[in-house]
């Protein structure tokens, strides 16, 4: 049985329920799969819901605490299957935090790269194709100028034209 304590827009699992398995993330508000406690007030988070707070907390500069009851944390602790807690580092965790934000922009700055390529070959493409109707329709043009041309020519020597007999 979980016994959940209420707080102002939290819902957060008791420490007694910890090694049950429907404790509710209170960030998430999902069944944590990957526990994760914050130290030293031993609030049970899902780990990477904990990591992505104290990566907002780095990013708006705001002092790393506790999601539910803002007491300055010092690590948070990972609980393995067997019921372990692994410690790990604030300090580790923002580190990876930045790795992983350099990542993620240097991969926006590829896509913004390749959809920049493939508009202008879209462009390139939408120019060749209005230039090619451009000719065609010069090629056109100069077809008809041609006949028109021939035909005044014949009109000309058709004029100029009389008979060589005539009758009467």
């Amino acid at each position: 049985m979980v016994k959940i304590i209420r707080y102002p827009y939290i819902e957060q699992v008791s420490r007694a329920s910890v090694n049950e398995p429907e404790a509710v993330c209170p960030i998430c508000m999902d069944v944590v799969r990957d526990r994760a406690r914050v130290m030293p007030c031993g609030h049970v988070f899902d780990f990477r819901c904990i990591k992505s707070w104290i990566l907002v907390c780095h990013k708006e500069y705001r002092a790393l605490v506790c999601p539910c009851c803002r007491i300055k944390m010092k690590a948070i602790g990972r609980v393995d299957s067997k019921g372990y807690r692994l410690t790990t580092p604030v300090v580790s965790l923002i580190r990876e935090a930045d790795v992983l934000q350099s990542r993620e922009d240097s991969a926006n700055e590829r896509l913004e790269s390749v959809i920049a390529e493939e508009r202008n070959r879209v462009e390139y493409e939408e120019y060749e194709s209005s230039m090619r109707a451009a000719r065609e329709a010069s090629e056109q043009q100069y077809i008809m100028e041609e006949q028109r041309r021939r035909w005044l020519e014949e009109r000309e020597q058709l004029g100029n034209w009389t008979p060589r007999c005539t009758i009467s």
